[in-house]
């Protein structure tokens, strides 16, 4: 098959930390089309060689949508200090007695519209979508940066502990195995969470897509599931990083109602 049919864009997340990505785009796709919010680019900049950097489209959405990107990051801290509020039990036992309290506060940090029924529809369920996907995009640039720091420690480690000093000594016993992998054993750094959200907000955004979009890049398991389950789909091309699906049947998948998709193309996680 010919690859340069397929106009792929990155999907649900605008940001994602995997080493296979290097091969995957510099060998495979011309391009790969990428929302930008609001510290996109600098994030892909900073994980990724300039030559993946060169082929990745940005999809600008928040000028686009006429979106102020001075309020965005404004709502996006209150979201994020709100969040971290509410892990304080205290804060969590007085706001489930005082529910109009609660509202105040999520007013007071801008989280509920003052008189959003005055707003027009469109204009708060898509400023919702955009702020959703910029906390999604925090996350997964949270999670990146702890997953390159124990990639790190994992290396220093077993340079440190798998080095015999002074000879062979039978009577030595490491107090931790040199196989331990701190990088891989805390956590599932290539989870996507809050799939649902995400998937919600998209399909809000979706309109405002280029469409010449025929394809969605993306390494989630449920997700092919889901696609499989509801689709007619025929593996295209194979590939040691993952398949390239095309919808085989008259049946179209639109993102969120208004982007045709064609093809699926997912890379696996490792």
């Amino acid at each position: 098959m010919d690859q340069k049919q397929i106009v792929p864009l990155l999907y649900p997340r605008t940001f994602v930390f995997n080493p296979r990505l290097e091969e995957i785009l510099t060998q495979n796709f011309q391009r790969l089309f990428v929302v930008n919010l609001l510290s996109t680019q600098k994030r892909w900049k900073e994980f990724y060689s300039e030559e993946v950097f060169d082929r990745l489209v940005f999809i600008d959405l928040i000028s686009k949508l006429g979106i102020d990107q001075k309020e965005l990051i404004s709502q996006l801290e209150n979201v994020k200090y709100w969040g971290i509020s509410f892990r304080d039990p205290e804060n969590l036992k007085y706001f489930s007695q005082f529910k109009n309290s609660l509202r105040d506060s999520m007013e007071e940090l801008g989280l509920i519209f003052k008189n959003e029924e005055e707003k027009e529809e469109k204009d708060v369920s898509t400023f919702r979508a955009v702020l959703t996907l910029c906390l999604a995009e925090e996350l997964d640039y949270e999670l990146a940066n702890i997953q390159k720091s124990l990639e790190v420690i994992d290396k220093r480690y077993k340079e440190v502990f798998e080095e015999k000093i002074i000879g062979e000594d039978p009577g030595y016993e490491k107090l931790i195995p040199s196989t331990l992998d701190f990088s891989t054993g805390f956590f599932d750094f290539y989870q996507t969470y809050n799939l649902e959200a995400r998937i919600n907000s998209w399909n809000v955004l979706a309109s405002e897509l280029p469409t010449e979009i025929n394809a969605l890049f993306f390494m989630e398991e449920e997700l092919l599931d889901e696609w499989e389950e509801n689709f007619d789909l025929q593996v295209a091309e194979e590939f040691s990083w993952g398949k390239i699906y095309q919808i085989n049947s008259s049946k179209s998948f639109k993102l969120g109602g208004s982007l045709e998709v064609k093809w699926f193309v997912h890379f696996s996680v490792k």
